[in-house]
């Protein structure tokens, strides 16, 4: 017995809407359908409440329990985050401040499956606007998905961007998905195999830089998806068209145009030209992510409760806090970014081991006939450590700090930085948020979240740019306004049983 389930959520109370990904269940909805391969079906992309759409699921795989399920196949598109230690499935009423409920934790969702015991899971996972990656492990996320299959018997885990990377989508379809429907109807075999899948997604992001598909596979490599003739091939073709967009403005920049013969490397370079921006290009993308915070007005409830202040800052240096995380990150990874590490000689002791000392006959007789005797030595040395950065263009700024005042005296002062550095294809954005420990009313003492977070966006496009300083943005907001909530709105039987989850508890 094949066994799918299908969930697509295209809307939210708190967050941006994704409306490709209502086409995006559709269509993998359609493609299951027309192989033929799977006995049930659950297909969820109606934005209901969490807790129903958790029922639901639980549902129709515990009815399957006991019953030989060879193969369950779960997809799911949507906005996705990475916490640093669990991946979610965010709902159609995700709040931050009620992760767990209004989300599903990805080792939720295995515990489900694993009930069934089946021989092969597959996993399809386009989680638009994935999420950030921390600072302090930029690997973090790879690694967590990697140490993912070991419950199952066999698998295949794909994913549709890395960590620090958006997933994009057109007016109708989000890429990743679009690749998979692509996969099968550009395919020329008669059994499809899921690393077939793999090879062909994997090869039709090669030249989309901004976003990079993550598969995690526990399998042989032989497993078939499904058999595939021309009237499977055409169908899907159908399909497919069906949900392009009317305009051919967005499909034509995912391949160079296609020509009868091989292009000339003039052409190649020239296609290829395309992503990058001279100065003047990245100097007005910088004046326009300065307006952006000059003008953002962050959301009516927290307005009603602080007042945000912009500020662009005139350096780095005694300005932003833990530079030092974002030098050793540059030092660490292979990067084309106007930027550099800065370092200080400092010197610290360490022991050594030397010869010991002796003088005249005794020295004679151990050099010659017995071995060499060594004693430890501390001793003082010299090393490179990292200080923090610097930007190599000449800039008026070189980061943002905006604050939020409360307006209430039981309200704490927050406050968020926003750092960058650039190349000529990508600016990538560092954002840290702080919590303040009042010493008086004059004077505050900053305490900062463990880790710098940072999100990626395409210099040529200002709407992803947008939208990565929106994600800023709203987490911020999430931040302030979480522990607040919890304070204030939670049960009185809660607070009496965790006090410790208070707002300065956990902030102090």
């Amino acid at each position: 017995m094949k066994i799918a389930c299908i969930l697509g959520i295209s809307q939210y109370i708190q967050g941006n809407d994704l409306p490709a990904c209502k086409d995006d269940a559709q269509l993998v909805r359609d493609i299951i359908n027309a192989t033929k391969e799977y006995d049930e079906l659950l297909f969820l992309a109606t934005n209901q409440s969490s807790s129903k759409i958790k029922q639901q699921i639980v549902n129709f795989l515990t009815q399957f329990k006991g019953k030989g399920v060879d193969q369950v196949f779960f997809y799911y598109t949507g906005h996705g985050d990475f916490d640093g230690k669990e991946f979610y499935y965010l709902l159609s009423d995700f709040e931050n401040s009620k992760r767990k409920q209004t989300a599903i934790e990805n080792s939720e969702l295995d515990n489900w499956i694993r009930i069934l015991t089946p021989e092969l899971t597959i996993k399809l996972v386009d989680a638009c606007h994935a999420g950030v990656q921390y600072i302090k492990d930029p690997e973090l996320f790879q690694k967590y998905l990697i140490s993912t299959p070991k419950a199952f018997k066999a698998c295949y885990f794909m994913y549709s961007s890395q960590k620090d990377e958006y997933s994009y989508q057109d007016s109708r379809l989000s890429y990743f998905t679009k690749s998979f429907a692509e996969s099968l109807a550009n395919f020329d075999g008669t059994e499809m195999r899921f690393k077939d899948i793999i090879d062909y997604i994997s090869d039709y992001f090669v030249s989309i830089p901004n976003q990079t598909p993550f598969f995690v596979t526990q399998a042989t490599n032989t497993e078939i998806f499904t058999a595939v003739d021309d009237k499977l091939r055409h169908l899907i073709s159908r399909q497919l068209s069906s949900y392009l967009p009317t305009t051919t403005s967005t499909t034509t920049t995912n391949s160079l145009p296609v020509q009868d013969q091989e292009p000339k490397l003039v052409e190649v370079v020239k296609y290829d030209a395309e992503k990058y921006c001279n100065k003047d290009e990245v100097m007005e993308r910088m004046i326009e992510i300065k307006k952006f915070w000059e003008q953002h007005i962050f959301g009516k409830e927290i307005n009603q409760l602080y007042e945000f202040d912009a500020a662009a800052l005139p350096s780095l240096v005694g300005e932003v806090p833990r530079l030092k995380n974002i030098g050793k990150w540059l030092a660490e990874n292979i990067n084309e970014y106007f930027a550099d590490p800065t370092f200080e000689t400092e010197e610290y002791l360490t022991e050594i081991e030397v010869p010991k000392r002796r003088t005249g006959i005794q020295a004679f007789i151990v050099s010659s006939l017995l071995d060499q005797e060594y004693e430890t030595k501390t001793v003082t040395r010299q090393r490179q450590v990292v200080t923090g950065y610097r930007l190599t263009q000449d800039m008026e700024f070189f980061a943002f700090r905006i604050t939020a005042e409360p307006k209430f005296e039981n309200l704490k002062w927050h406050d968020c930085h926003v750092a960058f550095v650039f190349s000529k294809t990508e600016v990538r954005f560092f954002y840290l948020f702080s919590a303040f420990k009042e010493i008086n009313w004059e004077e505050r003492t900053r305490k900062p979240s463990e880790n710098w977070r940072m999100l990626v966006a395409p210099l040529k496009d200002q709407t992803q740019i947008n939208d990565a300083l929106k994600h800023i943005a709203l987490e911020f907001e999430y931040y302030i306004v979480g522990p607040i909530k919890q304070r204030y709105l939670a049960s009185k039987t809660d607070e009496e049983s965790s006090p410790q989850n208070s707002n300065d508890e956990e902030n102090e």
